[in-house]
């Protein structure tokens, strides 16, 4: 219920002095009639997203919930469309989602058992045009079955990989993932903090807070080069990290 509305009802039942049934019966003819009521309704009640959504090329818009549907699903999602006077209904993307899957090849030389050309391939998926998270195999279906599977998952992440760098009215900036680098989280139930993101490969760096130290599994070599004792390197999707720690 809107605010104008709530406060129409206090003044009506406040001039009128309805009992408790009167207050029922007025509510209700009320809501009868602003039911099939539609459009954004009064500024004052537009709720604002915190992000607003893409149209590409760098153009991006506001998007706010209004007071009543745009249409007879109920959505009452609208868009500050800059080249339009009034609000417009959305039912678009709130996020734009590309998956580039690019084959390649290449040479592996070695001394020992001699050179030859592999396959790779790399699956890339960006939100609003922005690099966000990349995978590889030397096959393409199973990349795709990859997608297919998981691509929900960065959608749900609590780190929003799309904020950043120059979309979302954003200002340029050196640190493209800002709701990432730096953020508190725990690996393996050892606090840290994210240092690092290689949105190509997927592949986030975690530092050990100060006092802490991360336990190097046993089946690596403890030798200087395989230590992971103040940091570690790990798939953004990975299960061993827990993203919700008080700084």
């Amino acid at each position: 219920m809107s605010r104008k509305l709530a406060a129409e009802i206090a003044d009506a039942i406040t001039d009128n002095g309805l009992d408790r049934a009167g207050i029922a019966k007025y509510v209700a003819s009320v809501l009868a009639e602003t039911r099939d009521s539609w459009g954004p309704g009064d500024k004052v009640d537009w709720r604002y997203l915190e992000h607003g959504a893409s149209f590409g090329y760098g153009k991006t818009f506001k998007l706010f919930h209004g007071e009543h549907p745009h249409s007879r699903s109920d959505n009452n999602l609208y868009a500050e469309w800059p080249e339009a006077e009034e609000p417009i209904g959305f039912s678009g993307h709130r996020i734009r989602t590309r998956v580039d899957i690019r084959e390649s090849n290449y040479l592996k030389s070695s001394s020992l058992s001699g050179s030859e050309i592999r396959k790779h391939c790399a699956a890339l998926v960006y939100f609003d045009d922005k690099l966000v998270y990349g995978r590889t195999h030397r096959e393409v279906m199973p990349l795709l079955l990859w997608c297919a599977a998981h691509l929900y998952e960065l959608y749900e992440h609590p780190v929003r990989l799309q904020v950043g760098g120059v979309l979302n009215g954003d200002q340029p900036t050196d640190n493209q993932f800002p709701d990432l680098i730096g953020r508190a989280v725990y690996y393996r139930g050892v606090p840290g903090v994210v240092t690092r993101y290689f949105p190509e490969d997927g592949d986030v760096v975690v530092e050990a807070c100060k006092g802490h130290e991360f336990v190097t599994p046993a089946h690596i070599a403890l030798d200087d080069s395989e230590r992971r004792d103040a940091s570690v390197k790990d798939d953004f999707l990975s299960e061993s990290i827990w993203w919700h720690r008080d700084a």
